[in-house]
């Protein structure tokens, strides 16, 4: 009984880590009895006959409010809110980089019909609708076939004699070498704005607000041409580069505004450029082949086939 007990001048008592034991054993009782008297009215609660359910206890029902729908950012149409970025490759060129990417989309899509409508053979409907075009006011006619436009690294607007293509909506081109295989290919050059600050007015000098310029290479022998199953092929020995120009008209389309007459340069002296629009590309991008030519399409030369093609052409006008 050592364990549990020490003598002194007093007496007999119990040692200190005894009581401690019989402090901790209390506890533990009381604390079983006060479960299991909670656990004896809960169970009492649960088994007793069912009561009606007391409707104030109940949450009030709030309003539920909507969050307002989001409706994804559509390409911006106001040329306000674009972008004409220093072409890093031509420092200090009047010729920006276009932005944001869906505008230029835009814009490659209505140069991809000039292409493909010259090049490849489609006709000027059918390209519309493969590239989900109007076709309606994609060719522009300027006043005397001239327009303004802003070069490399020269301020000042200066006029261009353009030549304009015929908008009947049957014509169709080919441009090609001496073995038919297409010889014309697009690269993006820059854009630039007409609209300009004078004294806090805003004037604007040219025939759109935004004027883009891609230029053409020429490595062609003949140009096809067909409508309505009326052929023309013309000789056309070329290896030159030719700007294009497209102008923007508003609600996200541009216009074709016409080729420099006079501007052509000889490839040879050029350096090559970043291509945009090619028959690979056309092909993989648009889902738009080169047409194949006609059979019949290097004996078609001559007058008769002239006089016969500007027929068929003038009786849309």
């Amino acid at each position: 009984m050592n364990i549990f007990f020490y003598e002194d001048r007093t007496g007999k008592h119990l040692r200190s880590y005894v009581k401690v034991v019989f402090v901790i054993f209390a506890v533990i009782m009381t604390l079983g009895i006060v479960g299991a008297v909670n656990r004896n009215q809960m169970v009492s609660r649960v088994m007793a006959t069912p009561r009606p359910l007391d409707t104030t206890l109940l949450p009030t029902e709030t309003a539920q409010v909507e969050a307002p729908a989001v409706t994804a950012e559509t390409c911006p149409s106001d040329p306000a809110k674009w972008s004409l970025t220093d072409n890093v490759s031509v420092l200090g060129s009047n010729l920006k980089m276009l932005g944001p990417q869906c505008v230029y989309d835009n814009l490659e899509k209505t140069a991809a019909w000039a292409y493909a409508t010259t090049a490849l053979g489609y006709s000027r409907a059918d390209a519309a609708g493969k590239l989900g075009l109007l076709l309606d006011g994609l060719i522009s006619y300027p006043a005397d076939n001239k327009i303004m436009v802003l070069t490399d690294f020269n301020d000042q607007p200066q006029p261009v004699d353009v030549v304009i293509a015929a908008d009947n909506p049957q014509f169709a081109e080919w441009s090609v070498d001496a073995n038919g295989v297409t010889g014309l290919e697009l690269s993006f050059s820059g854009c630039f704005s007409t609209v300009t600050l004078s004294g806090g007015d805003v004037q604007t000098w040219g025939s759109n607000a935004v004027i883009c310029q891609l230029f053409a290479d020429y490595r062609i022998q003949y140009t096809v041409s067909s409508i309505n199953e009326h052929l023309y092929t013309g000789e056309s020995i070329r290896n030159v580069r030719r700007p294009l120009w497209f102008g923007y008209i508003g609600d996200g389309n541009w216009t074709w505004l016409g080729s420099g007459k006079v501007w052509d340069a000889d490839l040879s002296q050029l350096p090559s450029q970043s291509l945009t629009l090619t028959p690979i590309v056309m092909a993989e991008k648009y889902g738009m082949p080169v047409i194949p030519l006609p059979q019949n399409w290097q004996s078609a030369r001559g007058q008769e086939y002239i006089d016969e093609l500007l027929a068929e052409l003038n009786k849309a006008q």
